[in-house]
């Protein structure tokens, strides 16, 4: 998908175009505040106990946005006093959010002049740190969510600006990050509010589709990007989560009403694990990595690999016994909606690889698209001399969910270069492979596949876009041997998930095609093989 620089609305048309009747909504529960099918499924890894709202307690000081109410029922109460941050007789929140549409939505002779010496602070601002505030007040309550993800906090510092380091101007009314500058690129989660009622068709849920489609692009390694939308007089939420197959709302839940199921929502946001906000299980990185140019892009100083004359013998090194099965994570397959299976396969090459296809040609580095799109997403590692091992950070842990998916992924087949000496040509090394100046091949990171540890010293590929095969592409080493894991989404079942597999299996031993040295269906942290339908809330027909 080609999507315009810097005009936001066209490319909220555009991600709403591509996601046309790949959009599904759960039923709403008869069980007042039930998180629906989809909730409990991605926050299963998340299994701290969450505070009940009335037993949440806060100091009066810490509640900066009050309103006549507020004032009045805590009136004999001194700023250090701690006071209920729910009020479960009047079934609200103790903090003034608002009610009334922005300010500049609302007609002038509704409005109230402004009054001199009050500070106004927007809705973002009072939901920001409405959020934040609660929060703290579970981790205060609940000893263990302090040890969790206590670094991840709300801002609405981009409602007014931009999100930088982007060419598209977009601007999130509210995003939950760890770091003091947001970017798209370290963004967990974007929230959007609206006065009105949910509808489908709103700006709100093309915002959604548009935040979804910069987070995933940024961060190509997710699994799946989530949106959390407050509708209807900002009192009813809900979840909107984007994977490489489309998208899924999950039922309302009155924030009011609702308090506790209100509160397991953020709390599992804020604490839980990585792969509770849609990252993969079994990738993780220790530094920001930079993506590569998309295809077509220039480079500067990037030289085009010149084909050599085709070896009349070629060593494989196999680091592993190419019938184990070893690999990497996955990522999601954008173009299919049921996507089943993931694998990761791995290639072992001691011979220069070829090329990278031309900019116009991208899923077909891989292999055909007709094969492609069949196949599940394989991990396949392209072993070339060996470089010093670089050891990761001594206070590293194993890899924590970041962004994973399953499917069998292809090994990378060499193609030759369109022009002269195309008849004789012969496989890259991995290090001839195009890259930014920017990204050296250096450790940044790990990738699981099966029972080995990969440690990934630099992104070579990645696909853009909501719907597709969400394919990437890592430069990956082990035992001093480097590799090639690709990683991503396959349409079908098993055969369809292992054609990939199967193929290069048969083609081993042929000049110029990579050997396949493992691959692997990604499963998630319960070792259940990820699978896209999983997601979606099935009903039962009818007999």
């Amino acid at each position: 998908m080609s999507i315009p620089v810097n005009n936001v609305p066209t490319l909220n048309r555009m991600t709403t175009i591509e996601l046309d009747r790949l959009v599904t909504t759960e039923p709403q529960s008869l069980a007042n505040g039930s998180l629906g099918h989809l909730l409990p499924l991605i926050f299963k890894p998340f299994t701290a106990n969450v505070p009940q709202a009335h037993t949440l307690r806060i100091k009066l000081s810490k509640i900066l946005h009050c309103d006549t109410w507020i004032n009045t029922i805590f009136s004999q109460n001194s700023p250090d006093n701690i006071v209920p941050l729910y009020d479960s007789q009047a079934g609200l929140w103790n903090w003034a959010l608002p009610m009334t549409p922005h300010q500049s939505s609302v007609n002038s002779n509704d409005t109230l002049p402004p009054q001199p010496g009050v500070e106004k602070f927007t809705h973002e601002e009072i939901f920001s740190s409405f959020l934040n505030a609660l929060g703290t007040a579970m981790a205060e309550s609940e000893d263990k969510l302090i040890t969790l993800s206590a670094t991840r906090t709300w801002s609405a510092s981009n409602s007014t600006v931009a999100v930088s380091g982007s060419d598209i101007k977009h601007k999130p009314d509210l995003v939950l990050s760890n770091d003091i500058k947001p970017k798209w690129g370290n963004i967990h989660i974007c929230a959007e509010l609206t006065h009105s009622q949910y509808k489908p068709a709103q700006q709100i849920v093309k915002a959604a589709d548009t935040q979804a489609y910069l987070l995933l692009s940024n961060q190509p390694w997710r699994h799946f990007a989530l949106i959390l939308s407050f509708t209807h007089q900002y009192h009813e939420l809900r979840v909107l989560l984007y994977n490489h197959a489309g998208g899924v709302v999950t039922p309302r839940i009155k924030i009011h009403q609702n308090p506790d199921a209100f509160a397991q929502i953020i709390a599992a946001v804020v604490f839980g694990s990585p792969e509770c906000i849609g990252y993969d299980s079994t990738v993780a990185f220790w530094k920001n990595v930079p993506l590569p140019p998309p295809l077509g892009a220039d480079m500067p100083g990037y030289q085009p690999f010149k084909n050599l004359p085709a070896r009349a013998t070629r060593s494989i090194t196999f680091p592993a016994d190419p019938d184990s099965k070893s690999l990497a994570a996955l990522l999601e397959d954008p173009q299919e909606l049921p996507l089943d299976n993931e694998a990761g396969s791995i290639h072992s090459s001691s011979d220069a690889l070829e090329p990278m296809p031309p900019a116009d040609d991208t899923l077909e580095l891989i292999s055909n698209d007709s094969l492609e799109s069949l196949e599940d997403p394989i991990e396949e590692p392209l072993v070339s001399p060996p470089s010093p091992p670089v050891p990761p950070p001594t206070s590293y842990l194993p890899p924590q969910p970041l962004a994973v998916t399953s499917v069998p992924l292809l090994g990378l087949a060499s193609r030759p270069l369109q022009g002269a000496d195309t008849a004789c040509s012969s496989t890259p090394h991995p290090s001839h492979f195009p890259h930014t100046p920017q990204s050296p091949a250096e450790p940044c990171g790990q990738i699981r596949v099966n029972n080995k540890i990969y440690t990934i010293l630099k992104i070579l590929f990645t696909t853009k876009g909501l719907v597709g095969r969400g394919t990437v592409c890592y430069l990956v080493s082990l035992n001093e041997e480097e590799y090639i894991i690709k990683d991503h989404w396959v349409q079908g079942g098993e055969e369809k998930v292992l054609n990939e597999i199967n193929m290069l299996k048969v083609m081993s031993g042929i000049p110029g095609v990579p050997e396949l040295v493992d691959y692997w269906k990604v499963e998630r942290s319960d070792d259940v093989i990820d699978q896209m339908r999983h997601y979606r809330h099935m009903e039962n027909q009818s007999i």
